[in-house]
């Protein structure tokens, strides 16, 4: 008998012993779903980082690709403008002397006389420039 009892004692040491580690087993497979639960949420956390780092990436690149592309432009637009000053320098410088001419002419009409001998190549063309703009106002006033 008191092998029986020691043998039942056993047992029932053994069955606690046995739900104690199945409680544990428990506890670590719970712990272990949590832990790939977390692992699989910061795995997604990173891949939503990288991919807005990347995304913030491209639209960087692509910013300052537009900036080059400006800057590029304004270079192209400075280098465009010099030749339009003088061009417009030229118009200015061109439209005084018409005005000059015109004024000359209006004074010449006047009653002053002008001697064509020894003149230059310039003077005959403003004198052939002249007596174009006094053909056509004779001609605008019939």
């Amino acid at each position: 008998m008191l092998f029986k009892a020691r043998i039942e004692e056993l047992e029932e040491q053994l069955r606690v012993e046995r739900a104690q580690r199945m409680e544990i087993w428990q506890e670590l497979v719970t712990k272990r779903r949590k832990l790939q639960l977390k692992k699989l949420e910061l795995r997604t956390m990173s891949k939503n980082i990288d991919k807005t780092v990347k995304d913030r990436n491209q639209v960087f690149h692509r910013a300052q690709w537009q900036l080059n592309e400006n800057k590029k432009m304004e270079e192209e637009l400075i280098k465009l403008r010099k030749p339009v000053k003088a061009l417009e320098t030229d118009v200015h410088r061109l439209s005084d002397r018409k005005w000059g001419r015109e004024h000359q002419l209006e004074q010449k009409e006047g009653g002053e006389s002008e001697d064509e001998e020894g003149t230059s190549e310039a003077t005959q063309m403003g004198r052939v420039e002249r007596l174009q703009y006094t053909i056509q106002q004779r001609s605008s006033e019939k």
